[in-house]
């Protein structure tokens, strides 16, 4: 989520579990607003882990979609689905 500015511009970002999104939005006294980005993941380094609520899921249409991406770019694929405990 991000505060939305007086003039429209996304300002801070403010970090909510999607547990708590509509709780956030109820009691927020500026205005959010969510936004979409596409990511280079290569570019960027991006690597996890990365912490999920128990409630959060990802759709198996988006690791299928993920994993259609990591292939068109000869990235490979095979710990993606890995979890190793802290």
């Amino acid at each position: 989520m991000r505060e939305v500015e007086p003039n429209g511009a996304l300002g801070r970002l403010v970090p909510v579990p999607p547990s708590k999104l509509h709780k956030t939005l109820a009691k927020s006294k500026t205005k959010l607003s969510t936004y979409d980005d596409t990511i280079d993941l290569r570019k960027h380094y991006l690597v996890g882990p990365f912490d999920f609520d128990k409630s959060s899921t990802i759709a198996l249409r988006d690791w299928s979609a993920l994993k259609k991406k990591l292939d068109e770019h000869d990235v490979e694929d095979d710990l993606l689905g890995q979890v190793k405990p802290l």
